[in-house]
């Protein structure tokens, strides 16, 4: 496992998490970690953004709780965010798994500008970063545990 801490251009500290080192594509996504960590950090509170990036506006309705998951007022769905309340904040996340052979999760804390990519070569990735996510946030995600199906 490489740890590494990050600044990124708002000079916000951004936790880089990887798991092994694949070339193996996650899913419909084809990114490496440090790109997809520089993409989460366009969706934190007082990040510069070019005039081709994702507006403010549209990046504050991203990460908005939309769609409450069976009538939560704690977990709901965003724009291709899952949107929850964990440890006192609010925090938006993705995650995936290709067909059990690799699995990714992502999250961030847009007031906080903390956030959290991990990428795994094993589609046994679930337990291992939800055990980092337990330990570096302190919060056992509501993602982890819930059914996630909207009906």
């Amino acid at each position: 496992m490489i740890v590494s801490r990050r600044q990124t251009w708002t000079g916000t500290a951004l936790l880089l998490v990887l798991i092994g080192i694949t070339l193996v594509p996650f899913a419909s996504l084809f990114t490496t970690a440090g790109d997809y960590a520089r993409f989460l950090a366009l969706f934190m509170d007082g990040t510069p953004r070019e005039p081709w990036q994702i507006s403010d506006a549209l990046r504050r309705q991203a990460i908005a709780p939309l769609v409450p998951v069976h009538g939560s007022e704690s977990l709901a769905r965003g724009l291709g965010w899952s949107v929850e309340r964990c440890g006192g904040g609010t925090r938006f996340g993705h995650e995936g798994n290709n067909d059990n052979r690799a699995t990714s999760y992502v999250a961030g804390e847009a007031s906080s500008g903390n956030g959290l990519v991990i990428l795994t070569n094993a589609g046994a990735g679930f337990p291992v970063y939800q055990w980092i996510v337990r330990r570096v946030t302190g919060c056992d995600q509501l993602s982890f545990l819930a059914d996630l199906s909207l009906y």
